[in-house]
């Protein structure tokens, strides 16, 4: 297993800000396979669990090496979200490295926050009184209700890339990225938008004062060493 990183720019500056943590797998035949073929094999040989708590302790102690104002996400699988293990180890991490835990962001599915609004909501105050960051991921597939939209707690929502990538010639989703960015700013959220392929729909993005950018525009996840000579001082 790897850890890649994709850069996520601010949205106006076009600066690095920090990246999202995408796991690799390095098969015995020299393959590299990204999650989609193989966490649904992790998660059924019960093997996911120290697979989430490597790629949490591998990404604090990259943090720490990084300049202070940089931050990295990394994706959280839903069976973990529930138990207590998830806090100690988030925690221990951070202590251990001495890294801020600010500079921290768990990412979550947000159709699993539907189908498990009171407990996941709970346990996501739990995580953000340790002082890291929540963002709910593929937003705007789960169907959420404003009730829910309301009450959560989180600090930023990622815009699903189907929505994203064909903004400039569908009003419908144009309209969707121009809606769920106005709302999320009313409640104090930063907005993260993914699958940003052009800088035309970046520049539209921006005009919309979307907060940050993460697509192949910008670069593809790449291994640490890599990341660090393209995106880092």
């Amino acid at each position: 297993m790897e850890l890649y990183y994709q850069p996520k720019l601010h949205a106006g500056y076009r600066t690095v800000v920090g990246a999202e943590a995408l796991m690799r797998w390095h098969t015995p035949d020299r393959k590299v396979l990204v999650p989609g073929q193989f966490m649904a094999v992790a998660e059924h040989n019960e093997v996911i669990r120290p697979v989430t708590w490597w790629a949490i302790k591998s990404a604090v102690s990259r943090l720490a090496r990084w300049p202070e104002e940089l931050s990295i996400a990394v994706n959280i699988t839903p069976s973990l979200l529930l138990g207590d293990e998830i806090i100690s180890v988030v925690r221990d991490a951070l202590d251990i490295h001495m890294v801020k835990p600010k500079r921290l962001t768990l990412e979550v599915l947000e159709s699993i926050m539907v189908e498990n609004q009171e407990a996941m909501l709970s346990q996501l105050e739990r995580l953000r009184k340790i002082g890291v960051k929540i963002s709910i991921d593929d937003f705007g597939t789960g169907f959420s209700s404003l009730s829910y939209f309301r009450d959560l707690p989180a600090d930023e929502i990622k815009i699903d890339k189907s929505f994203v990538i064909p903004m400039l010639s569908s009003k419908k989703d144009h309209a969707i990225v121009k809606s769920v960015i106005d709302l999320a700013h009313n409640f104090s959220l930063q907005v993260v938008a993914e699958g940003v392929e052009d800088m035309e729909i970046a520049a539209r993005l921006t005009d919309l004062n979307c907060d940050v950018l993460q697509g192949y525009v910008f670069d593809r996840p790449l291994p640490a060493a890599d990341f660090e000579k393209r995106h880092l001082p």
